[in-house]
Parts: C-alpha cells; sequence; structure tokens
C-alpha cells in the first residue's frame, strides 16, 4: 500500500508487519529523488492483535494513519502516529 503527499510518502509491507517512510530530497515535486528514512514504523511491541500491519496506509502533512485490517480479532485496528 503507498500512499503520497506533496514530499512524503508511506509504504506498508503488510506480510512484514511494517511500514517505510520516504522523503523526496530538493528539485520540485516531480522530479527531485527520495530517500527512504531511518525511521519506519512497526506494531507496538505488547499489541499481538495487528496482523497484516500496513495493509492500508495515508499521510496528512506529518499525520501518519496505519491500518491493520485484520488485527483486533477481525475487527481491525488503526494506528495514528503524529
Amino acid at each position: 500500500m503507498l500512499h503520497r503527499t506533496e514530499r512524503l510518502a508511506v509504504v506498508g509491507n503488510p506480510i512484514d508487519n511494517i511500514v517505510h517512510i520516504f522523503e523526496q530530497q530538493g528539485g520540485n515535486a516531480n522530479t527531485g529523488p527520495w530517500e527512504q528514512l531511518e525511521e519506519t514504523l512497526a506494531p507496538p511491541d505488547d499489541d499481538s492483535m495487528s496482523p497484516y500491519f500496513g495493509g492500508s496506509v495515508g499521510v496528512n502533512g506529518n499525520i501518519i494513519l496505519v491500518g491493520a485490517p485484520i488485527g483486533n480479532l477481525l475487527k481491525g485496528s488503526l494506528y495514528v502516529y503524529l
């Protein structure tokens, strides 16, 4: 799953339960190179209810939303990162 704003992109990898964050460097919104930030997102260590973490992602400004659609006893889970 991928969601992109002008200079930030989040890519969910639900098979590995992780989300990668990319930021566009320099240039304009269409030509600047993208770099993966060192920070990746994963479900909290104590949360065993989040299979398929990263199955859906969204970003708005500096707020990142990550869904785990199979988590929480098949009800799904949503994680908000500020």
